[in-house]
């Protein structure tokens, strides 16, 4: 009889968070359809941005309902970063976790404006000092732009031997250093039949010397690699390595004539002005 009595206390119970839950689901709803309707109609976002924003809002409910048994209207700023921390634990610190906490304060900015929460749980100390500790540190981020630096004199010296002598993407990449003559003024291009030799100008030299000296160990971090024109980390380049590297750098020159050719067709002759003189169009 006990055990009767408390399989039907349970099941109530159950039924009751159920009734629960879906009550909460609904009003959740109703002022996520609010916030998404106010990001693209008043603010003038994309309707993409909203759906993004009410799908990340809605993977952060239905935590707070199974794990913390509330919504994230009512969820305080412990709450978030027990959220996050174990968001982060199940996607090894993906780069998404921008996206999601821009989804966070948006969503928490508009409870306040709205007169929902006299609250912001995305400013509270805790939740800043939690957010100041997933910031890549400073010397990450100075490693990361000293790597592009370096990866751009690779490519530079890549790009211009190949241009200067005519070397083929295959022979640039089996390059070895101990192919590279430079006082002699020439390299050796191994072949699948024979060796022979190229000369190269003193520009072209003095251009591989500096990359030699100056860029190629900050590339290979401690590693050695018998290859003149390595990888991040020391590796030898790979073939699709190189030509992203080269449809890279030739996007950044169009991009870059580009720019001059809109300076130059900006230019025009204006008749009412001194003949010896030159107007340039605003906005053309």
């Amino acid at each position: 009889m006990n055990n009767h009595s408390n399989e039907t206390c349970t099941v109530i119970e159950r039924r009751g968070l159920r009734e629960q839950a879906d009550a909460w689901v609904g009003m959740t709803d109703d002022v996520l359809r609010r916030f998404v309707d106010v990001l693209v109609v008043e603010r003038r976002h994309s309707a993409l941005t909203g759906a993004a924003h009410r799908s990340e809002l809605r993977k952060l409910n239905v935590w707070m309902q199974c794990t913390e048994r509330c919504t994230l209207v009512t969820a305080d700023e412990q709450q978030l970063i027990r959220y996050l921390s174990d968001w982060i634990r199940v996607r090894a610190a993906s780069p998404k976790l921008s996206r999601v906490l821009l989804s966070m304060r948006r969503f928490y900015g508009f409870l306040c404006d709205s007169r929902v929460r006299d609250d912001n749980p995305m400013l509270s100390p805790a939740m800043v000092r939690w957010c100041e500790a997933q910031r890549p540190k400073e010397t990450t981020i100075r490693r990361q732009r000293e790597s592009r630096q370096v990866v751009a004199e690779r490519d530079r010296a890549m790009l211009a031997l190949m241009v200067t002598s005519g070397m083929e993407a295959r022979q640039l990449i089996a390059l070895r250093v101990g192919d590279l003559h430079l006082d002699q003024g020439y390299l050796s291009v191994r072949d699948q039949r024979c060796t022979r030799r190229m000369s190269l100008s003193p520009p072209l030299i003095d251009l591989l010397m500096r990359f030699l000296t100056e860029h190629r160990n900050a590339l290979l971090r401690g590693h050695s690699c018998a290859h003149v024109f390595p990888s991040i980390g020391g590796r030898a380049l790979t073939r699709s390595e190189f030509w992203r590297a080269l449809r890279g750098r030739s996007r950044n020159s169009r991009a870059l004539a580009d720019r001059e050719r809109s300076a130059a067709r900006s230019v025009r002759w204006n008749p009412a002005s001194d003949s010896s003189q030159l107007t340039c169009r605003e906005g053309a």
